[in-house]
């Protein structure tokens, strides 16, 4: 039973990151939110490619940087 809950949350945290790339590569501002959040992740794969996906997007757009609060 754990080793499975452990199998989900891993599954999970692909996910998230997978949805963070997609976000990045969507050029979308909407998303910023959301990836500043996660951009200051205890998982450093998810923060790492929320960061990715938070320069892509300001890079395809002119959306000032802001600062996770």
């Amino acid at each position: 039973m754990v080793q499975g809950l452990s199998l989900e949350r891993t599954r999970l945290k692909r996910l998230h990151r997978n949805v963070a790339i997609a976000m990045g590569n969507s050029g979308d501002p909407q998303f910023l939110p959301q990836l500043e959040q996660w951009s200051v992740a205890e998982d450093t794969v998810l923060a790492e490619s929320s960061q990715w996906a938070l320069a892509r997007i300001r890079s395809l757009t002119t959306v000032p940087n802001r600062q996770p609060s």
